[in-house]
C-alpha cells in the first residue's frame, strides 16, 4: 500500500512538473557573466508544492544529470516550398561535457550546504538495497545520441528520466515513447526511492537540467497554411546557449512520502560569447540535393522550391566551458537557495 501511493505520488509530480513533455518557451532571461545568481533568478523557478520541505534538515542527492544538445533541426512547409535548417555544435565533447558535469554536481552540494542542509555523503547512499536498485536502472555517462547526450557526475549512473530528456530532442514518435517509458521506469522504482528516504530520514533529490546552444523556430508550415495555399516557408535559427524549460527538473521525495518539484519557467540565456562563430557548410550531399531537387522543379514545371541548410556553431572549449560552468553554478545555487527558503 505504502509504495502504490508513493508511486501515484511520484507519478503526480512527474506528469504535473512537465518533466518530460516539451514547454513552450517564454521569454530568456539573460544571465551576466560568473557564478554567482542574479537576483531576479529566483523569480524563473517554481515550486509544485514546498509543504514537504517545512522542517527538513537532511537531503541526499540520488541522481544529477546534465543533458547537453548538440544537434538541432526544424522544417517549413508551405505551398511548394519547403526548408530544413540544421545546427550541429562543434568544438567541444564529451570530456568537456563531463568536466562541466562534475564541477555543476560539487557545486550543487555546496550550496544545497550553505542553504542549511545537511547533505548525505555518496557513501551513505552507497550501502542501501534501494541506491544499488535506482543506479542499476540508469546507463553510464555519456551515451551519445543524435541530438543530445545526458551526463552524470563521476560514479552515478544517469536516470531513465534524463535518458528520455536527451532522447526527447530527436523527431519522431520513437521519443514520445522513449517519454513514456521512462515515466513507466521512474514509476516502478518510487518504491526504491521511498525505502531510500526513510532508510536515510532525509529528503531525497533529483535534478535533471538541459543546456541547449541555438534556437530554431519554423513558422509557415501550419495545417492552415497548406491547406490554404498560403503562406511562406521559413525557419529562423540563431546561436543561443541557455538553459531550458523543457526537462529541466529537481525533484524531491521526503520520508513522509511527499513528493513535489521545481522547474525552470524560462529559458537562462548564456553570454553571447559562449559561441565563437557560426558558419554555414553544406555536405556535398546536401548541396547536390538541393541543385536537383530544383533542376527537377524547373523541368516539371511545378515552381516548387526544396532547401535544406547546415550550420556549425563552433565553440572555443575554455570559454564554452566558464560561460556554461557559470550558468549551471547560477541555475543550481538559485535552486538550492529556493529550497532553502522553504524549509
Amino acid at each position: 500500500m505504502l509504495r502504490t501511493l508513493a508511486a501515484a505520488a511520484l507519478a503526480a509530480t512527474l506528469l504535473g512538473s512537465g518533466a518530460v513533455m516539451a514547454r513552450n518557451d517564454a521569454t530568456p532571461l539573460a544571465l551576466p557573466a560568473g557564478p554567482m545568481p542574479p537576483a531576479d533568478l529566483a523569480a524563473a523557478l517554481s515550486i509544485a508544492d514546498a509543504s514537504g520541505l517545512k522542517g527538513a534538515s537532511r537531503v541526499a542527492v540520488n541522481s544529477f544529470s546534465v543533458v547537453f544538445v548538440h544537434g538541432n533541426v526544424a522544417s517549413s512547409q508551405a505551398q511548394k516550398a519547403s526548408v530544413t535548417v540544421s545546427y550541429e555544435l562543434q568544438g567541444v565533447g564529451p570530456a568537456d561535457f563531463q568536466l562541466l558535469t562534475d564541477q555543476a554536481y560539487e557545486r550543487f552540494v555546496a550550496a544545497l550546504g550553505a542553504a542549511g542542509f545537511e547533505v548525505l555523503p555518496r557513501s551513505a547512499l552507497a550501502q542501501q538495497p534501494a541506491f544499488t536498485r535506482l543506479q542499476a536502472a540508469g546507463q553510464p555517462s555519456g551515451q551519445r545520441r543524435d541530438a543530445a547526450v545526458a551526463m552524470a557526475p563521476a560514479g552515478l549512473n544517469v536516470p531513465p528520466l534524463a535518458t528520455a530528456a536527451a532522447a526527447g530532442r530527436e523527431k519522431g514518435l520513437g521519443a514520445s515513447l522513449a517519454g513514456l517509458s521512462a515515466i513507466g521506469s521512474a514509476i516502478g522504482g518510487a518504491g526504491d526511492v521511498d525505502e531510500l528516504a526513510r532508510a536515510l530520514n532525509a529528503t531525497v533529490l533529483d535534478l535533471i537540467v538541459v543546456v541547449d546552444f541555438a534556437e530554431l523556430q519554423a513558422s509557415g508550415g501550419g495545417l492552415l497554411d497548406r491547406l490554404s495555399g498560403t503562406g511562406t516557408a521559413k525557419v529562423s535559427s540563431k546561436a543561443s546557449v541557455r538553459l531550458v524549460p523543457e526537462a529541466t527538473v529537481l525533484r524531491w521525495f521526503t520520508p513522509a512520502q511527499k513528493a513535489s518539484s521545481l522547474t525552470l519557467n524560462r529559458p537562462l540565456l548564456l553570454p553571447d560569447d559562449t559561441i565563437a562563430e557560426v558558419t554555414q557548410r553544406n555536405s556535398a550531399g546536401t548541396t547536390a540535393g538541393n541543385v536537383a531537387g530544383a533542376l527537377i522543379s524547373f523541368a516539371a514545371g511545378t515552381g516548387s522550391r526544396h532547401e535544406t541548410r547546415e550550420y556549425q556553431a563552433i565553440a572555443q572549449p575554455e570559454p564554452y566551458r566558464q560561460r556554461v560552468g557559470d550558468g549551471l553554478a547560477q541555475f543550481t545555487g538559485a535552486a538550492a537557495a529556493s529550497l532553502g527558503a522553504a524549509r
